[in-house]
């Protein structure tokens, strides 16, 4: 028997642009329930500042920042979406993320400044537009500037539009 997670999100601080166009919001997200992994109760409240929203001449969206904390731990994650393109359907097929974790480890109460960029490039689309592939090269300066490429291909999808299966 499953205990429920309930998700109550509420956005405000929603701005546009000149065009109509949003440019920022915030996200004041909180689950309550039993956590599934624990056992435990949950009440956990995380807020999303989103701004710099950027646009190119298609109204497509190429960038934004957004900005999280959580009373769950003492850590800021601030990420910073850049150079979002598309193909001729509209489908996003590449963007980079630069992510920077922020405040104190919750692991083991140590400083934490952490910054890990994402380039994702190669996003495959099926004829339902469902991603198929896509390839990600992830930098952090965690680790003595680690490198990883991880690159995932036969994603599945069952009647339903849910993800069934992967390879990575």
């Amino acid at each position: 028997n499953m205990d429920a997670v309930t998700t109550v999100n509420v956005v405000t601080g929603i701005g546009h642009d000149s065009q109509g166009r949003q440019t920022a919001s915030t996200t004041t997200s909180r689950r309550t329930g039993t956590d599934p992994a624990t056992g435990r109760p949950l009440d956990v409240t995380t807020t999303t500042v989103r701004t710099g929203i950027n646009y190119n001449p298609l109204g497509q969206v190429t960038g934004y920042v957004d900005e999280m904390t959580s009373d769950a731990d003492r850590v800021t994650t601030r990420n910073t979406v850049t150079l979002i393109r598309y193909d001729s359907l509209g489908r996003q097929i590449a963007s980079t993320t630069t992510s920077r974790r922020t405040g104190t480890d919750p692991a083991d109460g140590h400083a934490l400044d952490v910054t890990t960029t994402t380039v994702r490039t190669g996003i495959n689309y099926n004829l339902l537009s469902q991603v198929t592939a896509y390839a990600d090269t992830v930098t952090s300066n965690f680790a003595e500037r680690l490198t990883t490429t991880n690159t995932v291909t036969g994603i599945t999808y069952d009647r339903y539009d849910r993800q069934t299966g992967s390879t990575t």
